[in-house]
């Protein structure tokens, strides 16, 4: 594969316009009261499209060791976001849920995070379709 100065801008311009939604991101969670982390560990709960998820599957989500999970879930139960709940399947497995306060502040920031997408989807589109040509060429 032959590297030119077309592909290195497009991948360079896209890498930059990642970062800026991803410091957008973190400025929101943080305005919101949690870490990046810990919105994104609200939002895998969320996203689960259950009620819970098993606490080893939000480990793997979020690309964590299982000890590691188990302390952020500590936090975010804490400061009343989420629940741990028995497994209905496994005796041996513990649920995390999110509380009325996880649900109402997940929301919030997944508008804020649409919201944003929305303003940058043509950009974002351009920069894809610019990956896609050099990769073609």
């Amino acid at each position: 594969m032959h590297l030119d100065q077309e592909k290195i801008r497009a991948l360079a311009d896209f890498r930059a316009a990642l970062r800026r939604f991803l410091a957008f991101s973190e400025e929101a969670a943080v305005g919101a009261g949690v870490t990046s982390l810990q919105y994104q560990a609200l939002l895998a709960i969320k996203a689960a499209g259950k009620d819970a998820i098993a606490l080893g599957d939000l480990a793997r989500e979020l690309l964590l060791r299982s000890n590691a999970a188990v302390q952020m879930v500590d936090r975010l139960e804490a400061i009343g976001l989420v629940a741990r709940v028995p497994s209905t399947t496994d005796r041996r497995s513990v649920n995390v849920a999110l509380t009325e306060k996880g649900e109402a502040l997940v929301t919030k920031l997944v508008m804020l995070h649409l919201e944003q997408l929305a303003k940058r989807k043509k950009q974002f589109a351009d920069l894809l379709r610019q990956l896609k040509q050099t990769q073609a060429g």
